[in-house]
């Protein structure tokens, strides 16, 4: 009836105001515990030392930016001083994560009520179809992107309408503000293969990028010395530190949560918990180095090569010399996305791929 659906979205909305209001209690109570002791005075035994240089995350000098492909190469020396530079979450490593941010209270806490306000657009948006959650969720990053596409894969729990929004988080995120991001990233891991400059490697390059997911973007171009058409995967600037002061906002959410709040997670829960997280954070991490992804997609081909043109599936052959840890190099394929195939085509899909899990 009338009346009890009604009772039923009061009980529904009571429980996410309840949820919110303590997730956002625990969070800021987390912070502030964590504030409080950054600013204690350290021993010199347990100070933490940032030196200049690949740990330093002061900003760093003045480098001239490059602009369309035109634009003459950066001096070796500056390109070589900026990948060295740069401090990449190889692993995850929770005890790094936690040193690294121990000592960047402010930065955490805006990032907190980054989450919170987020979480309040989503509550005081209603009943939307999911669109305004899809949209927060990628404005927050890779980390919370990856729940959504999680989420987007059940839609017997969040509704078909829901589900279909966040499955846009999958190639439909928005892009960089300017295709010059995309290039700099290029041109700096086309250094470390030996390349002076993006002309060296590629004829051409799409002005704007074909797709674009919560990790990275994809240009479609050619390659110099063959003229095959690629796909350019490049990953989004500034990924890593996102992803390592999520999690760092996440472990100590659980640390808060064990130690204050007993009766909320006990025993084998905050090890469940905690086993999700890092598990989690290492598919993340990896996901971050495009060598690996490179390095999966040639051992799918040696090990079902024999059986692919039986089941009907093509891999895309991998450019490994202009490939690196943020660009990944691939020939191009045109197809479908899985969700726009006919339910038909889609289960042959499926049974393909449980094959190959086999």
């Amino acid at each position: 009836s009338a009346r009890t659906g009604h009772r039923a979205g009061h009980v529904r909305l009571t429980w996410q105001s309840r949820t919110m209001r303590a997730a956002t209690a625990l969070l800021l109570c987390a912070v502030f515990d964590g504030m409080a002791c950054a600013f204690q005075p350290a021993s010199s035994s347990t100070r933490i030392r940032i030196t200049p240089g690949r740990h330093s995350t002061s900003a760093p000098p003045r480098i001239p930016r490059l602009g369309a492909m035109d634009t003459p190469s950066i001096l070796e020396e500056e390109l070589f001083q900026r990948y060295e530079r740069r401090l990449e979450l190889s692993s995850y490593d929770g005890a790094a994560i936690d040193a690294r941010f121990d000592s960047a209270p402010f930065e955490v806490l805006a990032r907190v009520l980054q989450i919170v306000g987020s979480f309040v657009k989503v509550r005081l948006a209603g009943e939307d179809g999911g669109a305004t959650l899809r949209s927060e969720l990628a404005a927050l990053g890779p980390v919370f992107c990856k729940v959504g596409q999680t989420l987007a894969t059940r839609p017997d729990i969040v509704g078909a309408e829901v589900s279909a929004q966040l499955g846009k988080l999958q190639d439909s995120v928005r892009p960089e503000a300017s295709p010059e991001l995309a290039m700099e990233t290029i041109q700096e891991e086309l250094f470390t293969r030996g390349f002076k400059s993006v002309k060296s490697a590629f004829a051409t390059i799409s002005a704007e990028p074909v797709a674009a997911a919560s990790l990275a973007e994809v240009y479609r171009a050619t390659m110099a010395n063959t003229g095959r058409e690629v796909a350019i995967k490049v990953r989004r600037p500034g990924l890593e530190r996102k992803v390592a002061l999520d999690f760092y906002v996440l472990r100590k959410l659980l640390a808060y949560a064990t130690t204050r709040s007993g009766s909320i997670l006990e025993g084998t829960e905050v090890e469940l918990v905690q086993a999700v997280l890092d598990e989690v954070g290492n598919g993340i991490t990896d996901e971050l180095d495009f060598r690996k992804e490179a390095a999966n997609i040639e051992r799918f081909k040696a090990t079902y090569g024999p059986d692919l043109d039986a089941m009907g599936m093509v891999v895309p052959e991998v450019v490994d010399e202009v490939s690196s840890e943020r660009v990944l190099v691939t020939e191009w394929l045109d197809g479908q996305a899985p969700r726009d195939l006919e339910p038909e085509k889609r289960c042959r899909l499926a049974q393909r791929a449980v094959k190959c899990l086999a």
